[in-house]
């Protein structure tokens, strides 16, 4: 698939699953993230992985554009 192919048919989601991503998919999703160019190559990535669902509405409440969660 092409770049463009894929931006044009992004879809958002915002309904869920009530399930657990695995670890290993986790892992990956990060190191996608953290594969991915930033300014001038610097490269200072922090990731956190919010799991616990109480955790995520709270922050969610804390968007200007939300909630998400």
């Amino acid at each position: 698939m092409e770049v463009f192919e894929a931006v044009r048919t992004l879809l958002a989601v915002r309904n869920y699953q009530d399930k657990s991503v695995p670890p290993e998919v986790v892992r990956r999703i990060i190191e996608a993230g953290r594969l991915t160019g930033s300014g001038m190559n610097r490269q200072r990535w922090y990731f956190i992985v919010v799991e616990s669902r109480d955790t995520l509405r709270q922050l969610g409440a804390l968007a200007k554009t939300g909630p998400f969660g």
